[in-house]
C-alpha cells in the first residue's frame, strides 16, 4: 500500500523557509508517490518550535 511505504522507504527532501519575525525554519518532507497519488509528511526540524505547529 502506497501510505505504508510512506513510513518505511520515503523519499525525502529539505525546505527551509525564510522568515522576518523568526529564524529560518528547516524542513524536512517525506513523500512517496505513484501514478496517481502523492503522499507527503512534513517536519520541522527544529524542535523548539514544535508547538507552533501541531494541530
Amino acid at each position: 500500500m502506497l501510505q505504508n511505504e510512506l513510513y518505511l522507504n520515503p523519499k525525502q527532501k529539505d525546505i527551509i523557509l525564510h522568515t522576518q519575525e523568526l529564524k529560518d525554519l528547516k524542513f524536512k518532507e517525506h513523500y512517496i508517490e505513484n501514478d496517481l497519488f502523492k503522499f507527503k509528511r512534513l517536519y520541522i526540524q527544529d524542535q523548539n518550535y514544535t508547538y507552533y505547529f501541531l494541530p
